[in-house]
């Protein structure tokens, strides 16, 4: 806690409402709520195909368009310090920690939101972070463009790649972390790739987990004059020197 935040006081890292500055969390007693009586937290043994923190519904939905759009990075520190404690109680064990890549194309967003989730996770591990493991390609439409769960395991294929770092992964316990879960798909084409690369096993760990009966409706244009049609939050000017510039 800072003098900042005892006179103006902090920010929930949800919600984005004035909190007590001194709550630790920075999680407003409302949202709180919600996320206790919604059962918002996964069981560990409710999930499958990876290791998921919470349910994609509100408030959590808006607070991670705010940490994708509007930099509420905190609420990404927040969701890597989860992780880090549901893989220790988990049991798990890991060599390295990595994150699903972003293409480096012109788009309005400041940061690629996994590597914040899992820089944070990394360190309260004490593990290695190597985001240079995959890459993802340029030109390649976003996954919130394709209807299908079939177009979204094509388009994830022809997305990402093999990185550029040199670190030997051969026979080494990878854990793999995004923001969302929906399909599968980016996670399935993504722990395809770290296994050729020779890692022994890896561990999908995502943040939050959404049913794709309803799958969030992002918006994925190259202009993001709305970039969630569900809030209809329109880019903030100030991250217009990220679009990607016309010829």
């Amino acid at each position: 806690m800072n003098l900042l935040h005892i006179i103006f006081g902090k920010c929930c890292i949800v919600c984005g409402k004035t909190v007590d500055p001194r709550c630790a969390e920075g999680i407003c007693d409302e949202c709180q709520q919600k996320i206790i009586q919604g059962n918002l937290k996964i069981p560990m043994a409710q999930v499958r195909n990876g290791v998921s923190l919470y349910r994609f519904e509100e408030p959590l939905r808006r607070g991670l368009h705010r940490f994708k759009y509007n930099g509420a990075k905190a609420f990404g520190v927040y969701l890597g310090k989860e992780m880090a404690e549901r893989f220790l109680l988990r049991g798990d064990s890991a060599d390295v920690v990595t994150c699903v890549p972003r293409a480096k194309d012109g788009r309005p967003r400041m940061y690629n939101q996994s590597a914040v989730i899992a820089k944070k996770m990394a360190r309260r591990l004490n593990l290695p972070f190597d985001p240079c493991l995959l890459k993802k390609q340029r030109g390649i439409p976003s996954q919130t463009q394709c209807t299908t769960p079939l177009a979204r395991e094509k388009n994830a294929k022809r997305a990402y790649c093999i990185g550029e770092s040199k670190r030997d992964i051969s026979k080494k316990r990878i854990v793999l972390v995004d923001d969302l879960y929906t399909t599968g798909a980016t996670v399935n084409a993504c722990r395809n790739l770290l296994k050729q690369r020779g890692a022994a096993e890896v561990l999908p760990y995502t943040a939050l987990r959404a049913e794709y009966a309803s799958p969030p409706t992002l918006v994925a244009n190259f202009d993001r004059r709305h970039v969630h049609e569900e809030f209809h939050d329109p880019t903030p000017y100030r991250y217009r020197r990220f679009r990607r510039k016309r010829k």
